[in-house]
């Protein structure tokens, strides 16, 4: 991972199927270090919320502006 690289927590919706930033902003060393039950978290396109478990988090690449 170069320094112009972004890992962004991310989620998928179980609603509408996107892929959204999860509300938590942490590097993947942290993340995987953590202890996490559950998270109830919104989507930021279809706006429901649902309840997701550590195992349903993953890091996507932002370029940042193209």
């Amino acid at each position: 991972m170069g320094a112009e690289d972004n890992p962004v927590l991310s989620l998928g919706c179980p609603h509408c199927g996107e892929t959204f930033a999860s509300a938590l902003r942490m590097d993947p060393r942290t993340f995987e270090a953590m202890r996490l039950e559950s998270m109830i978290e919104r989507c930021s396109i279809c706006a429901n919320a649902s309840r997701f478990d550590k195992g349903d988090y993953f890091f996507i690449i932002d370029e940042g502006p193209s």
